[in-house]
């Protein structure tokens, strides 16, 4: 028999132990309920979709007005303004394919919580249906967001190519100020500087090259005079102006003269050329060869240094009458009125 005190000592040591068991049931109720998935209510889950339901009804309307809108655009007489509509139109694209992807980001999210809340016992027959009308819903969104996804690249392929096939500007300025006009039609055309290069602007270059910074470029009302330079002087600043362009730029040649005069297109002053002058002249090539020179070649087309159009002279030779026109190829043109309008258009709201 135990006595008074140790039955009291038994009971207390049994009052403790069921106490103790009794927290870890609760502990392990806490754990099993922190692992597993919250359930989302089905009411919530069917507003969300309905929501993207809404959503997918916007950007069909916003697609079909793309469309109309393209309709449209080739109508417009102004070349610039035709390739502005079309910068706008892909710039909705982007804000459609961004649209998209939020869309299918939220579309996951839904579909989870679907599959979480299906496992819920408790839901009631019309809840369960109700949550697999929404899956099938949110299946049905993602393959004509898929479809959409495909219309706008192909339309977007097909904006492209519109802008692609306009003709070049018929001029444009450079980012050096330089006006170049359009000579002749694709696939032949390409671009001529409107005068000889300016003296301060060969200044403004010569600068830049030297310190190797950004040039300090002249206004576009300063007083015009041509620059005095040689050829290989020409040729260095053809060199500073095809980087700091990012396109070629480059003193023209023989044959580009005369595709000059067959377009009444004559500089006021002599011009150097790229091509290296020769002659037929027996006597002369003799006093070449003799002091083993090379001379190039010079336009005159309004006799100012000579009374022929093409002369002869060294490269080291320089004179106030005598400039240097500079050329590019078409796609410059394109690509700078390009560069222009889409930044216009990418800051607008």
């Amino acid at each position: 028999m135990l006595s008074p005190k140790s039955r009291r000592l038994v009971l207390i040591c049994l009052l403790v132990i069921g106490m103790c068991h009794a927290q870890d049931i609760k502990s392990e109720n806490e754990k099993g309920n922190a692992e597993a998935p919250a359930v989302v209510a089905p009411k919530s889950i069917r507003t969300r979709t309905l929501e993207e339901l809404d959503a997918k009804n916007r950007r069909d309307r916003e697609l079909s007005d793309i469309a109309t809108m393209l309709k449209t655009i080739p109508a417009l007489q102004n070349m610039e303004q035709r390739i502005i509509e079309y910068l706008r139109i892909q710039k909705r694209f982007g804000k459609l394919m961004d649209d998209l992807k939020d869309a299918s980001s939220r579309q996951a999210d839904i579909a989870e919580d679907i599959r979480t809340s299906l496992l819920d016992t408790k839901l009631t027959p019309q809840e369960e249906a109700r949550l697999h009308e929404c899956r099938q819903n949110l299946k049905s969104f993602a393959e004509q967001q898929q479809l959409m996804i495909q219309q706008i690249r192909l339309a977007s392929r097909n904006v492209q190519n519109s802008i692609g096939a306009l003709p070049p500007p018929p001029s444009y300025t450079s980012r050096a100020g330089i006006k170049m006009n359009l000579v002749g039609t694709m696939p032949n055309a390409f671009y001529v500087s409107s005068t000889c290069i300016s003296k301060d602007l060969f200044i403004a270059a010569s600068e830049s090259l030297k310190l190797q910074q950004e040039p300090n470029l002249p206004e576009a009302n300063a007083p015009y005079a041509v620059a005095n330079v040689d050829y290989y002087q020409a040729s260095t600043f053809c060199s500073w102006l095809s980087t700091y362009e990012q396109a070629v730029y480059t003193i023209p040649g023989k044959k580009v003269f005369e595709s000059l005069a067959q377009f009444n297109m004559f500089p006021n002053e002599a011009v150097w050329s790229s091509t290296e002058w020769k002659t037929d002249d027996v006597g002369q090539i003799r006093a070449i060869e003799r002091f083993g020179v090379k001379l190039q070649q010079i336009w005159d087309p309004k006799q100012r240094l000579s009374s022929e159009q093409f002369i002869g002279e060294l490269p080291i030779a320089h004179y106030e009458s005598l400039g240097f026109l500079v050329i590019t190829p078409a796609m410059t043109g394109i690509a700078r009125r390009w560069q222009l309008l889409s930044q216009q258009v990418a800051n607008e709201p």
